[in-house]
């Protein structure tokens, strides 16, 4: 794995980059258009024709900066070709950018579960982890009650949610939701050392 700096616009790789002059010079790269978004079909063709591609990953230059999850360069200009903003440094990934969402919603705050002024990639997994180790250690602890506890997370519906009451979704049910969205998270980016490392901390709370 390659680690490269992320461009200041996916306007410049145009015609500076030379894997994306070899892609748009291929007249049956599948292009998208305003009502197909075809970030996967782009994908599956690069990985078919140039493979080696997906080695070069990248990061903000700022080596202080350690909150942002590495993504690869054909996951990061082909979900940029939708961005309203060229000159963001990263696209909008779907599954990072709701959670980002949901915890900044409901778990932001000085008696919630993050005391912090942003929402990092990092937070997002930091995050999950804790609720992975709560949940697991309340499995331990409470192994025959499905009771739910004021400190211990559950899933109800698609979010994580405390001290709401009994929960129809079980502690293991919920784990295991956890652990695919977590994985989801760093495949959508193309970061398979990330796949990796998730897949490694999931195993600790394997019941």
């Amino acid at each position: 794995m390659s680690l490269t700096g992320i461009p200041r616009s996916w306007l410049d790789t145009l015609d500076k980059n030379k894997d994306v002059i070899l892609w748009r010079s291929d007249h049956n790269f599948p292009y998208p258009d305003v009502t197909n978004k075809n970030v996967a079909e782009m994908l599956a063709y690069i990985k078919g024709h140039w493979p080696t591609t997906f080695s070069t990953m990248m990061s903000p230059e700022d080596v202080d900066n350690k909150t942002d999850i590495p993504q690869s360069f054909p996951h990061w200009w082909c979900t940029m070709r939708f961005s309203e903003n060229s000159e963001q440094k990263s696209p909008d990934y779907p599954t990072l950018t709701s959670w980002k969402a949901q915890i900044i919603e409901r778990h932001f705050g000085p008696d919630k579960l993050v005391n912090s002024d942003e929402c990092t990639d990092m937070t997002v997994i930091t995050v999950f982890i804790t609720w992975l180790g709560q949940l697991y250690t309340d499995m331990v602890l409470f192994a025959k009650s499905e009771k739910t506890r004021t400190n211990v997370p559950r899933l109800y519906g698609r979010s994580i949610i405390y001290n709401n009451g009994n929960s129809v979704v079980s502690r293991a049910q919920t784990i295991r939701f956890l652990k695919a969205v977590g994985l989801k998270i760093f495949k959508e980016r193309g970061f398979q050392e990330g796949a990796a490392y998730w897949l490694d901390i999931c195993k600790k709370y394997t019941f």
